[in-house]
């Protein structure tokens, strides 16, 4: 069974486990255990790891999706915990922190639109933060149901991830959107605009959490009803 666990976020759907400001979900999809991000907090992160019962040994791939610190909590520890997991870096990553990296590790830095395995992709694009550039990668999966897109913080623009994700893969349905969508910090309006957006690139399913904002959350629960799946620490979603 394919499967998204959300293993950090701001709120939590199991209240064994801690959440706290930050995202990392594990993806399992084929025969592949993708770690994207992991989390704002070592010990949580860590914590959530062991009452999941997931090893970190099988994981085969890491996904980082930017340098923000609420995506990198353990970062040389988790590396040294998945010592077979290739990885993959968004370019002008923190260069402090891949010092870190061991050299015997499996490092990909991601410039252009990549496939990492089959039916697995990674969409880099710049965007900004407090009026600096950072570059932030999705993860897209191409699965029977349609595209599963899983964005960190969506930087570059959540509805300009999604024109991107359309243009690389023409013709196909955007089942699901997971992820922070950054408009914590919004106008309600902007938020509003991006929900609309949404339905008119045929989204079907939406999964909001971290940096999007409890306004924001609302406002695409409002449009998207029962496809609005709520997400917290603990989540686990079928894809």
């Amino acid at each position: 069974m394919s499967k998204i666990t959300i293993i950090f976020d701001n709120n939590k759907d199991n209240e064994k486990l801690s959440d706290g400001f930050g995202f990392s979900c594990l993806v399992e999809f084929q025969d592949k255990k993708i770690l994207f991000d992991t989390g704002g907090n070592r010990d949580a992160f860590f914590g959530n790891i062991e009452k999941l019962n997931i090893n970190l040994q099988t994981i085969t791939h890491i996904v980082f999706s930017h340098k923000h610190l609420d995506h990198l909590a353990g970062f040389d520890e988790v590396l040294s915990k998945t010592s077979n997991a290739q990885i993959f870096l968004p370019d002008f990553f923190s260069e402090k922190l891949v010092q870190k990296i061991p050299k015997s590790s499996n490092i990909n830095m991601v410039k252009l639109f990549s496939k990492v395995s089959a039916n697995i992709f990674l969409l880099p694009l710049a965007g900004s933060y407090d009026s600096k550039e950072i570059h932030e990668q999705s993860l897209i999966l191409d699965t029977p149901n349609g595209l599963v897109v899983v964005t960190g913080c969506a930087h570059p623009g959540i509805v300009e991830i999604l024109n991107k994700t359309k243009e690389k893969f023409p013709g196909k349905k955007i089942h699901l959107v997971l992820g922070g969508f950054h408009f914590y910090k919004s106008w309600f309006w902007i938020s509003g605009k991006a929900v609309k957006q949404f339905i008119k690139l045929g989204v079907g399913k939406v999964a909001p959490c971290h940096c999007t904002g409890p306004k924001a959350e609302k406002q695409f629960k409002k449009v998207y009803t029962e496809n609005f799946i709520k997400v917290g620490t603990g989540t686990v979603i079928t894809i």
